[in-house]
C-alpha cells in the first residue's frame, strides 16, 4: 500500500470503519473516541503530571506505585481508562490522586502505555544547557511534579498531612536549606510524614529515598534548579 496523505478526521473514521467490518462488538475504549489520541500525546502528559515520579518504566522511575512496562497486559483499556478518570473507583485504597484528567488526555495516557512496549521511552536530558535548565530537565525526568506540582509549586493533595493536607511546594526551598543538605534529603528522602490527626490514618504520600538512582551530576543541577525558583525580591523604589 502506498504512503496516503489522510486528513485527521478522515484517518479516525477509516478506522472506526475497519474496526465496524470485524463482526466483533467494537470494545468501549474504541468506540465512544470521538478522537484517537497518539501515544506521544500520552507520553507528554506523562512526563507533564509527573508519574514517572511513582511509577517506573525500563527500571527508570519511583516505587511508589506499580511499574508500568508490562501494564497493557495486565490491565483492559477500559479499566486504564476508568482509572485516570477516578482511581478509587477501580483500585480502592490506591495513593494516586484524582488529576481530573479530561477524556481525551486519559485516552491518549491509556493509548501511552498499551503501547509501551512497541516505543523507546526517550528519558534522556538535553545537552548544552545550563546548570538550571538541565535540574528542570531533572524534575521532569524523575517526575518530582508528580508530587510537588508543576513547577514545584505544590498543591498535590496529601490527606492529613501536617503542612495542610499537601505535599508542599519546593519554590522556597533555599531559606530552609543549604545545597548541601538539600542533596542529602533528596538522597534519603523522608517515609515518614508528620501527620495533622494522629488518629486518622497517616499521609499516604512521602518522599521517596534517591539514593543510587539519581546520579550526581543530575543531583547537582537538580539542586541548582530548585534553588534557583525562589522569587526574587520586588524592589519597592523610592
Amino acid at each position: 500500500m502506498p504512503p496516503q496523505k489522510f486528513s485527521e478526521t478522515n484517518l479516525e473514521a477509516i478506522i472506526l470503519f475497519m474496526l465496524s467490518q470485524t463482526g466483533e462488538s467494537a470494545p468501549g475504549y474504541y468506540a465512544s473516541m470521538r478522537v484517537i489520541p497518539s501515544a506521544s500525546e500520552g507520553q507528554r502528559l506523562f512526563q507533564q503530571k509527573g508519574c514517572i515520579g511513582c511509577h517506573s518504566i525500563g527500571d527508570q522511575g519511583g516505587k511508589i506505585g506499580p511499574a508500568l512496562d508490562d501494564v497493557g497486559l495486565r490491565r483492559p483499556p477500559e479499566w486504564m481508562m476508568q482509572h485516570f478518570r477516578d482511581p478509587q473507583t477501580v483500585s480502592s485504597g490506591t495513593v494516586m490522586p484524582r488529576f481530573g484528567f479530561t477524556e481525551t488526555e486519559a485516552r491518549a495516557l491509556t493509548d501511552f502505555l498499551l503501547h509501551l512496549r512497541d516505543q523507546k521511552v526517550a528519558l534522556s536530558l538535553p545537552s548544552l544547557m545550563s546548570p538550571v535548565e538541565r535540574g528542570r530537565e531533572v524534575f521532569r525526568k524523575y517526575g518530582c511534579a508528580g508530587c510537588h506540582g508543576a513547577d514545584a509549586k505544590g498543591g498535590v493533595p496529601n490527606p492529613n498531612a501536617k503542612t495542610a493536607e499537601q505535599v508542599p511546594g519546593l519554590i522556597y526551598v533555599a531559606d530552609g536549606y543549604t545545597k548541601d543538605e538539600l542533596k542529602t534529603r533528596i538522597l534519603k528522602g523522608q517515609r515518614e510524614i508528620p501527620a495533622l490527626d494522629a488518629k486518622r490514618p497517616p499521609p499516604p504520600l512521602y518522599m521517596s529515598a534517591w539514593a543510587g538512582i539519581i546520579k550526581d551530576s543530575e543531583l547537582d543541577d537538580l539542586t541548582a534548579y530548585l534553588f534557583s525558583l525562589k522569587p526574587k525580591e520586588e524592589n519597592p523604589g523610592f
